[in-house]
């Protein structure tokens, strides 16, 4: 059984498990899981399948902090950890902290598609790189980039809240003088040549 709740325009949902995880999903994504729920009701009652897929309207606020009691500091790889800003973490002295707080933004390295961007990442990024992270979302690749030691980073957006979000990151890992966000297209907004390209976006 899954239950969801919805506000404004995005969805997150959560498991019945012991230990529930939520997913936000922008309002990008909200018609396919519309569509998603329709077709696993309709499957599941002509098979025969006892189901319950329920939404509750809640206040955006409400569903937008809720899952911060899931996320919690994770190291991913040798060498970086990804650290909420509101928890406290003692560094050890071969790590690298990033510090972050996603927000309405994707991205807080707990997926598989950003965990390996940022693997990838930690072995090949060194001064004199420069790394273009397209669909940056929470900022955490491009800021992480900097932060493991390449000289700057771009990070291309189109959506604005998201945009927002990552220079607030970017400001609070002190890595704003190095690492600039951008709210618009790829090509038309774009130049230059890069070291290290990263996009973890979805295929439309």
């Amino acid at each position: 059984m899954f239950s969801g709740v919805s506000g404004s325009g995005s969805m997150a949902f959560a498991s019945s498990s012991d230990t529930p995880k939520y997913q936000l999903v922008s309002s990008s994504g909200l018609m396919y899981l519309l569509s998603a729920i329709a077709f696993l009701r309709e499957k599941y009652t002509a098979a025969g399948i006892a189901n319950s897929i329920s939404t509750t309207a809640v206040k955006q606020e409400e569903w937008a902090t809720a899952w911060k009691q899931y996320y919690h500091p994770q190291k991913l790889g040798n060498r970086l950890v990804v650290c909420p800003s509101w928890e406290e973490y003692e560094k050890q002295p071969e790590e690298v902290i990033i510090t972050l707080d996603p927000g309405m933004a994707f991205g807080t390295g707990s997926h598989d598609t950003p965990r390996l961007c940022l693997e990838f990442l930690e072995e090949h990024c060194a001064p004199g790189k420069q790394v273009l992270d397209v669909g940056s979302g929470s900022g955490i690749l491009a800021i992480s980039s900097v932060l493991l030691g390449c000289d700057r980073a771009v990070g291309v957006e189109i959506d604005p809240t998201a945009v927002r979000v990552a220079e607030e990151n970017s400001a609070i890992n002190h890595t704003d003088d190095r690492v600039q966000f951008i709210c618009g297209d790829l090509v038309q907004k774009v130049e230059g040549l890069y070291d290290i390209v990263c996009a973890n976006i979805v295929a439309d």
